[in-house]
């Protein structure tokens, strides 16, 4: 909700239920495995889950680029790309015409290193 309430204002409003749905998707298991064993693919199942299950009213699109990336940021990775490549992801994953391994492929090409200021 912090991510959505700085991007989209202190009026956010929310599906809780939905919200929760798409955040524990990155942990999702299925007979006793991840369904996601590397961060980047979390990262993709999470992008996708947020647009699948819409959980705010509106921003649903801006939030779920910015939570993808705060949860990368927390994996010790960074997203380096022009905002019209990252635009152009989330359109097309919005659409679901893209697998988690699509969106992993795809976001592994602006995935680098998180440095921190020295």
């Amino acid at each position: 909700m912090a991510i959505a309430r700085a991007e989209l204002g202190e009026r956010a409003l929310a599906d809780h239920g939905r919200l929760a749905e798409a955040v524990a998707e990155p942990t999702r298991r299925e007979e006793g495995r991840e369904v996601y064993p590397a961060v980047v693919a979390k990262a993709a199942g999470l992008l996708l889950a947020m647009l699948r299950l819409r959980p705010f009213a509106r921003g649903n699109a801006r939030v779920s680029l910015l939570t993808t990336i705060v949860f990368l940021n927390r994996n010790g990775l960074d997203v380096v790309a022009q905002d019209d490549d990252l635009i152009a992801l989330v359109a097309v994953a919005a659409t679901g015409e893209l697998t988690a391994l699509q969106t992993a492929a795809a976001l592994e090409r602006f995935v680098v290193p998180l440095t921190t200021p020295q």
